[in-house]
């Protein structure tokens, strides 16, 4: 996570002095003293993991929508997760509608041999940092898992638990534990 406390870090320094100084007191004095639930700021990696049993047009959509409506701010989708067993239709029908909306996508070496072939796929390998960014721009990661238990694996590894879900048609979260 270090390497997305220094793009934050980044952005504070390029913010002017009086006004960071500002823009931290009034956070800390928000967290420090408020009497309701407030939401200060914070780092968002978020997830979403595709089922082998996930309905694809819905899936697609939800992906799509997740990544490119808002795409600056901390619960927009970073690292979409994908089941072997769908990727090539999925990713294949999913980097059509990135295409027409410029989506950079970081893949890992399973998705790029998928996302490599197709001309208009915005596609290129990511590095092991890149799983670890908490983007807020039109740039995703992309990787393919073989199993539930293998998504679920990443996320807690690279995840912030911000934001994360599953996109499936049968009950799965009995199979690990209530995320």
């Amino acid at each position: 996570m270090s390497t997305v406390f220094r793009e934050i870090g980044a952005v504070l320094e390029s913010i002017a002095s009086p006004v960071r100084e500002r823009f931290v007191l009034v956070l800390v004095n928000v967290s420090a003293t408020a009497s309701v639930p407030a939401i200060t700021g914070g780092v968002g990696v978020c997830h979403t993991y595709v089922d082998a049993s996930a309905d694809m047009d819905m899936a697609v959509n939800i992906v799509h929508n997740a990544k490119t409506s808002n795409p600056s701010v901390c619960n927009a989708l970073d690292t979409v997760i994908v089941h072997s067993s769908i990727a090539k239709q999925f990713l294949s029908q999913l980097s059509e509608r990135w295409s027409l909306s410029n989506v950079k996508m970081k893949c890992d070496n399973r998705a790029l041999s998928i996302l490599g072939p197709i001309k208009h796929s915005n596609a290129e390998r990511a590095s092991d940092e890149d799983w670890d960014i908490e983007h807020l721009s039109l740039t995703i990661g992309v990787k393919i898992v073989d199993s539930l238990n293998e998504a679920l694996a990443h996320i807690e590894h690279h995840g912030s638990g911000h934001s994360e879900a599953i996109l499936s048609l049968i009950h799965i979260c009995r199979c690990r534990r209530a995320i």
